[in-house]
C-alpha cells in the first residue's frame, strides 16, 4: 500500500475532491465500499413462514457504546472515522484500489498495491500525479 495523499478535510469531502479530480482527468470512479453506509444497512434477512424479515445490526451504536469501541483513535468517545474504498478505472481493464481513511479533519488518501492486487501499468504514475495536482489546489 502507498500512502498518495493527506488532505485536511472530512473524508467525504476529500472523496468528492478526488472523485472530481479523477473524472476530470479521464478515470472513472466507483465507490464499492462506505463504512457509514455500512453502518446504517441490515445485515441479512430471514424468512419465517413465509414472511421476510430484516436483521439488521447497529454498529455506530455498538462502536460508541463505553467500553465496546474498538476505535484506535477515539476509544469509547463518539467515533467520526470514515472509511471509502474506491475502484478507479482507466484504460486498461482491471481498477486500481484506492482507500479514504479519514478522522479528526484529516484524510489519507492509499493506493492498494500488493502482489494480490496490483494496478495496471502506468495508473499508478497516472493517479499519483493527478492526486498530487489536487493536493495543490
Amino acid at each position: 500500500m502507498a500512502q498518495l495523499l493527506v488532505l485536511k478535510c472530512d473524508c467525504d469531502e476529500a472523496v468528492e475532491q478526488v472523485t472530481g479530480a479523477l473524472t476530470q482527468a479521464g478515470f472513472r470512479v466507483l465507490r464499492s465500499f462506505d463504512l457509514r453506509q455500512a453502518w446504517r444497512q441490515p445485515i441479512g434477512e430471514a424468512t419465517l413462514g413465509g414472511l421476510r424479515a430484516a436483521s439488521s445490526f447497529d454498529l455506530r451504536s455498538a462502536m460508541t457504546a463505553p467500553g465496546d469501541c474498538s476505535c484506535p483513535y477515539h476509544g469509547a468517545d463518539p467515533c467520526d472515522c470514515q472509511m471509502v474504498v474506491m475502484l478507479v478505472y482507466g484504460t486498461a481493464g482491471s481498477p486500481a484500489t484506492l482507500v479514504a481513511h479519514g478522522h479528526n479533519g484529516q484524510t489519507w488518501i492509499t493506493l492498494i498495491d500488493t502482489p494480490e492486487q496490483r494496478p495496471a501499468p502506468g495508473v499508478a504514475t497516472a493517479l499519483t500525479e493527478t492526486l498530487n495536482e489536487t493536493a495543490r489546489v
